[in-house]
């Protein structure tokens, strides 16, 4: 039952995220930036602070998860892959933020840990 609730939660976090914003969150760091500031910055090599923010951000729900049991969401991914992820979600929404890019990613890893 804690890991159900536990996954519900982090949803909601991530549809807020991703919601018409009428709700201010508060996200720390890159609060601001949009998915078309992260493409130009992987475009010019500069994105090492957005991604290490994107891992932090992920690590984060995997710290929060461990009380519960929660499988572990970046077990066995490639780190590439999972800006590559960003990187395809953001080119096709580039006025989306960032951090609701991360949040998506995040909710379709925990999405892949569900038994089916």
């Amino acid at each position: 039952m804690k890991h159900t609730n536990a996954l519900v939660l982090l949803l909601a976090v991530g549809a807020t995220l991703m919601s018409a914003r009428t709700t201010a969150l508060t996200v720390a760091g890159f609060s601001g930036a949009s998915c078309g500031s992260w493409t130009q910055a992987r475009a010019n090599h500069q994105s090492a602070a957005m991604e290490y923010w994107t891992l932090g951000f992920l690590s984060g729900i995997n710290y929060g998860r461990s009380d519960i049991g929660g499988n572990d969401i970046l077990r066995g991914r490639d780190i590439d892959s999972l800006y590559n992820w960003v990187d395809s979600y953001c080119n096709s929404r580039p006025n989306e933020t960032f951090a609701a890019a991360v949040a998506q990613l995040a909710i379709v890893l925990l999405k892949a840990q569900e038994p089916r």
